[in-house]
């Protein structure tokens, strides 16, 4: 549902046409990628090409404004914030 959620935003507010495309690009690459390897399915993949497929009937939505957006949080930091996600994710996973 996070995947699906991320792509149907990406689309509506037009991410891939912004000059911060190669960045959303590589990290949900990366995300995708992680969750193949620890997941084993392709589930984070299709939650996004389900998204991106629903946004398509949605109008395009303006940006946010920018004091709605949290400028502290660069590509490392957003990448450490999702490993931590991944972690948890793992230990539930090896507790079961």
């Amino acid at each position: 549902m996070a995947g699906f959620g991320r792509a149907y935003l990406m689309r509506r507010y037009g991410v891939l046409r912004t000059p911060v495309a190669p960045r959303a690009l590589l990290t949900e690459g990366m995300v995708v990628a992680a969750d193949l390897a620890l997941a084993r399915d392709c589930a984070a993949l299709a939650g996004r090409v389900a998204g991106w497929r629903a946004a398509a009937r949605s109008a395009r939505q303006p940006w946010p404004p920018r004091q709605a957006l949290d400028a502290q949080i660069g590509f490392l930091e957003s990448l450490r914030l999702r490993r931590g996600v991944y972690l948890r994710r793992a230990a539930a996973a090896e507790a079961r």
